[in-house]
């Protein structure tokens, strides 16, 4: 539906491709996690355990051919977007967050409030001299907690803008006032942990 492709499956996670744009990955990601409830609730209904998936997206430039040597031989997609894009996957579950796309991603949509978002953090990536900025998109998340990320947003990002100039107590005092209504916030909950260890005892 969003004109993509999967380029290889690694146990139990995928890698897919998006030639059109930027904008139909995201919207694929938002798509498969809304189909995710419906599909935990026919796990329910079978005594199943529910599942949980993160997604990480960048985008860039991507080498695709045949590569190997003549006793093994694949077609796949191979460049820094990749790893970093990889990168941002294995993420999702240190923040406890659906989906993390780097800052070009936000930067390539046309109206980026289309899609609820918030700014996440700055990370060093292998390979990579500058920060990289990520952003969780919550667009995808029930309606109860999706609306109060929305409604604290400016104030979350700002507790990450005080942990990064190293005002731990104000971070940890904007965390610590966001937790007494952003119940579950699996991000929130790791800042304020992060706070914490850096205060003084």
């Amino acid at each position: 539906d969003n004109k993509g492709f999967i380029d290889k499956y690694i146990g139990d996670a995928i890698m897919a491709l998006f030639p059109k744009s930027e904008e139909s990955a995201l919207s694929a990601a938002v798509e498969m996690l809304r189909y995710l409830d419906i599909y935990n609730g026919h796990r329910q209904h079978m005594y199943y355990d529910p599942i949980s998936i993160g997604i990480g997206i960048h985008t860039g430039n991507v080498m695709i051919g045949i590569i190997g040597h003549e006793t093994f031989m694949q077609g796949t997609g191979i460049s820094d977007t990749v790893n970093t894009a990889s990168h941002l996957e294995k993420l999702t579950k240190l923040y406890k967050v659906s989906l993390i796309v780097s800052r070009d991603i936000i930067k390539s949509l046309e109206n980026p409030k289309k899609y609820s978002h918030r700014f996440l953090d700055r990370i060093k990536v292998k390979g990579k001299n500058k920060p990289v900025s990520i952003y969780e998109v919550f667009e995808a998340d029930a309606d109860e907690m999706k609306s109060q990320k929305q409604e604290t947003r400016v104030l979350f990002e700002s507790g990450v803008q005080a942990y990064h100039a190293k005002e731990f107590q104000k971070a940890h005092d904007i965390f610590e006032d966001l937790g007494k209504t952003l119940v579950g916030d699996g991000a929130l909950e790791m800042y304020k942990k992060r706070c914490a260890v850096r205060l003084p005892s």
